[in-house]
């Protein structure tokens, strides 16, 4: 993440990592003298029937920020 913060110029970014069934999703920001700070959610297991809910609901969040038609 920190790579593509670098190629993109960018000072916040989005992510998601998967462990078997588990899912993560994370922020990583930059703050001031090259210091940074990330956010990781809990883990969603996509086995559970309301957690894989909850995966698409976040996936199609990113879509609408990233996807634009």
């Amino acid at each position: 993440m920190l790579v593509a913060m670098k190629i993109n110029n960018k000072d916040k970014i989005q992510g998601c990592y998967i462990i078997r069934q588990h899912w993560f999703f994370l922020i990583l920001e930059k703050l001031e003298n090259e210091k940074y700070e990330y956010f990781v959610s809990k883990s969603f297991d996509c086995l559970d029937t309301e957690k894989l809910k909850q995966i698409y609901v976040n996936l199609q969040a990113v879509k609408v920020l990233f996807c634009k038609d």
